[in-house]
């Protein structure tokens, strides 16, 4: 193989492909890349085994054929070359990388060895990314790190004709969020894990559609020229319904700037293991922040609010409401509800239909 191509547009490329690599895998093949010349240019791809990711570089194909090159170690190299034209050449034993004086030389491994991608989707639907993006972000950080909870590793994803939804839980907090979409595909319910759901995050960052396939029991993403093919993930959710209540008794509305930085000022001196802090609204009066140990000391923080209920004094997870806050882009103000100071804290963005 031997090819001519521009510096940003691979390092760009190969940088999307580390978050599946493995690093420390028992089988040497999976910390490659394999890379193949096609009409047009290079396509490049990573696998873990559970997901596959191939993505396009444009390129000059002075040779065709493909090799498997070690992905870190290629990435490294391209990111530090000048911003120049890279010519990449391969024989059986080693890949060839050359731009202006620097020279390098990667051992490469055999090709038959690299997993096959799995067969192509036959029928694709189209998300509006926006829909996705905003997905992500206001969902992925509620799905736990527990890798023996299966279920909750991943995001609940449903779509029908008018309306989308994603759900994510760690069995302490609850992300929920939906939007109306014009939907042309069959309904669908299904589980994405994490790390597919972050690799696609780092995706949809444009403006290109996101086209979304099932086809047997994978989950496939293509966007623009790159696509994410995951294993979907099957077990039984949680039944999210049951945890937002019908009363609310209590209802403050806050800031969403004012929160997260008082938040994190009053956090600074919770209990590292509980990031434990209190909080107190009563009829007239602004949200009060409060944190104490003994070896450290106290804070406190009035948040100013517009309020309709009862008092209400209850003990909240810094963490989890600074995840929250943190990830409301968009969203100018917060409605906090709970019924009374034994049940779930429900947060709401005031500016959005979204949950």
């Amino acid at each position: 193989m031997k090819i001519k191509t521009g510096k940003q547009s691979l390092a760009l490329e190969l940088g999307r492909l580390q978050a599946i690599v493995e690093k420390k895998s028992t089988i040497p093949i999976l910390s490659n890349v394999l890379i193949k010349t096609t009409h047009g240019g290079i396509t490049l791809i990573a696998t873990d085994l559970d997901a596959w990711v191939m993505t396009f570089v444009d390129a000059q194909v002075l040779e065709e054929g493909e090799a498997c090159i070690p992905a870190k170690k290629l990435y490294e190299i391209v990111k530090a070359l000048p911003d120049a034209s890279i010519d990449l050449a391969t024989d059986d034993k080693q890949a060839n990388i050359k731009c202006q004086r620097s020279k390098f030389r990667l051992a490469i491994l055999p090709t038959d060895n690299f997993p096959s991608p799995p067969a192509p989707a036959a029928a694709y639907h189209h998300i509006q990314p926006e829909v996705m993006r905003t997905f992500i972000e206001r969902t992925s950080f509620a799905i736990t790190v527990e890798s023996s909870r299966y279920t909750l590793n991943a995001a609940k994803f449903i779509v029908t004709p008018t309306l989308a939804k994603m759900v994510t839980t760690d069995g302490h907090r609850l992300a929920y969020i939906e939007k109306p979409i014009v939907w042309d595909g069959p309904d669908c319910d299904v589980l994405i894990p994490q790390k597919t759901l972050g690799l696609l995050a780092k995706m949809v960052e444009s403006t290109e559609p996101v086209e979304f396939a099932q086809f047997e029991g994978k989950l496939y993403f293509r966007i623009g020229k790159r696509m994410i093919v995951s294993r979907m993930l099957s077990g039984q959710f949680p039944d999210y319904t049951r945890i937002f209540p019908d009363d609310k008794a209590v209802a403050a509305s806050v800031n969403n700037d004012a929160m997260l930085a008082a938040l994190r000022r009053v956090q600074i001196v919770a209990d590292d293991r509980s990031h434990g802090i209190k909080m107190e609204v009563a009829p007239g009066e602004d949200i009060k922040l409060g944190a104490s140990t003994a070896e450290l000391g106290e804070s406190s923080e009035l948040v100013e609010c517009e309020y309709k209920g009862g008092e209400v004094k209850i003990g909240i997870n810094a963490t989890y409401v600074t995840d929250y806050f943190s990830r409301m882009v968009g969203a100018d103000r917060t409605r906090m509800m709970i019924t009374d100071s034994a049940s779930a804290l429900e947060f709401k963005p005031v500016t959005t239909d979204d949950v």
